[in-house]
């Protein structure tokens, strides 16, 4: 039993950690993303002094503080090295998959079954379309609702509940 739920709780523990990473994300300033850019390619960011611009506190000290707080024996050199295991990015793709793999894998563990008859009625293209449209919404909605952080959260949630059924269904089918 412990097992299961260490399991399950894992699996969850990751699933909050990317919906975090996404909402990070939205924290990230274009005053930060113009910084990155000037660096990479100059020409293309209108000139402005960056000179002492830094965080207040480094990233790394943090995530120091966050893990000492939650009682983590933890300092930055640990960040360090988790950071550089981590240092290849996952596309959005690898992290859909992953966190549909997660979300079925979860549904087995509490006996929630998914019934196969309703998966063969819906058709591969049917699915596709769907998610066609579901991704023209949301990005409808992103662009033009004035309430950004309540309607991602809502977009994630529908994505999180609704749509992982229907990406592990296409996953399915590619294997």
């Amino acid at each position: 039993m412990d097992q299961q739920v260490i399991s399950i709780f894992k699996k969850l523990y990751t699933k909050h950690l990317f919906r975090r990473c996404f909402e990070a994300w939205l924290s990230v300033t274009a005053r930060t993303l113009t910084s990155a850019w000037k660096k990479l390619w100059p020409e293309s960011v209108a000139e402005r002094t960056f000179e002492g611009f830094k965080p207040k506190v480094p990233v790394e000290e943090e995530i120091v503080s966050l893990g000492k707080s939650m009682g983590l024996v933890i300092d930055e050199r640990d960040v360090n090295e988790l950071l550089e295991e981590h240092s290849q990015e996952l596309t959005t793709e690898e992290i859909q998959e992953l966190q549909s793999q997660q979300h079925s894998e979860v549904l087995q563990e509490i006996g929630f079954e998914e019934e196969p008859e309703v998966e063969d009625t819906i058709s591969t293209n049917e699915i596709k379309e769907i998610m066609g449209m579901w991704e023209r919404v949301s990005q409808f909605v992103e662009k033009k609702h004035p309430e950004k952080v309540a309607t991602g959260r809502l977009s994630e949630l529908f994505n999180d509940t609704c749509l992982t059924h229907f990406r592990s269904i296409l996953q399915g089918r590619k294997k």
